[in-house]
C-alpha cells in the first residue's frame, strides 16, 4: 500500500484507505465473473476459441489437471497486492484472498471436495516466518469449514522464480512427494500464482498416481 504523509492509499485507485484496498475496490475484486468463457484446461479467458485455448491445443504434455481456475491476471496493481501478501507478509490480505477462492468453490459446487495446498519450500517458516498458502488454507478452513488436507511435501529448496522453464520442469518433477494417500476421488489444489504450470502439474500427478481421479486447481493469479 502506498502512503502519502499520514494517509495510506488504496493500491488500486489511490484513494485514502486504511486497508490495502478501499471498500469499493475490494468489492470489485470480489465480483468474480463466472459467465466469461474460459479454457476448460488452463482456465484462461477465451477470445475466439471454443472450450480450449490455443496454448492448450498446441501443448500435448499431460497437465494432470482436469479444470483450472485462475482468478486474476498477474499485472498492474494486482502484482503489488500479491507482493504485499507474499513477500511483505500483509496478513490482512489472507482473508480477502480466502473470500475470493471460496466464491469459486461455492460457484462450482466443490464445497465437499478436500483442498490440497501446494506446500512451501523446506524451512521457509524458519527463514521467512510465514507461508502464504498455509495461511490461506487455514483461513478457508476456519472461516468456511472447508476440509484441508496437507498431504504433499516439497523437498526441493530451490525457488522456482530463479530457474529457466526447463529447469523449473526438472526441479518440480523431483521436488515434491506425497506424505500420505488422500482418501478421496477428487481434490482441489490451491496456489498463489501459476506461471509455467510446472508446480501444479507435479502436484496433480502425485495425487492422480495415488488414486485421486479428478484434480481441480484454483490459483489467485496467472502469469498469462
Amino acid at each position: 500500500m502506498e502512503s502519502l504523509g499520514d494517509k495510506s492509499l488504496c493500491l488500486a485507485c489511490g484513494t485514502p484507505s486504511h486497508l490495502p484496498l478501499c471498500k469499493k475496490c475490494r468489492e470489485k475484486l470480489l465480483a468474480i465473473d463466472f459467465s466469461e468463457a474460459r479454457c476448460c484446461k488452463c482456465g484462461r479467458k477465451l477470445l475466439s476459441e471454443i472450450k480450449i485455448c490455443r496454448e492448450c491445443r498446441e501443448n500435448t504434455e499431460e497437465t494432470y489437471i482436469d479444470s483450472c481456475f485462475p482468478l486474476f491476471l498477474y499485472a498492474n496493481w494486482k502484482k503489488n497486492l500479491l507482493s504485499k501478501w507474499k513477500i511483505q507478509g500483509d496478513l490482512i490480505l489472507t482473508s480477502l484472498f480466502a473470500d475470493c477462492i471460496a466464491k469459486v468453490i461455492q460457484a462450482k459446487g466443490w464445497e465437499n471436495i478436500p483442498i490440497v495446498p501446494v506446500p512451501p519450500r523446506p524451512f521457509k517458516f524458519y527463514t521467512v516466518g510465514y507461508d502464504q498458502i498455509d495461511s490461506l488454507a487455514n483461513a478457508l478452513h476456519f472461516t468456511y469449514r472447508f476440509k484441508i488436507c496437507k498431504v504433499l511435501k516439497r523437498i526441493s529448496q530451490t525457488e522456482q522464480k530463479t530457474l529457466s522453464l526447463k529447469e523449473r520442469i526438472e526441479n518440480t518433477q523431483k521436488g515434491y512427494v506425497l506424505k500420505k494417500r488422500l482418501n478421496s476421488n477428487s481434490a482441489i489444489l490451491i496456489d498463489d500464482i501459476i506461471t509455467t504450470g510446472a508446480t501444479t502439474r507435479a502436484c496433480a500427478k502425485l495425487l492422480k498416481d495415488s488414486g485421486v481421479k479428478t484434480v481441480y486447481c484454483i490459483s489467485l493469479f496467472s502469469a498469462s
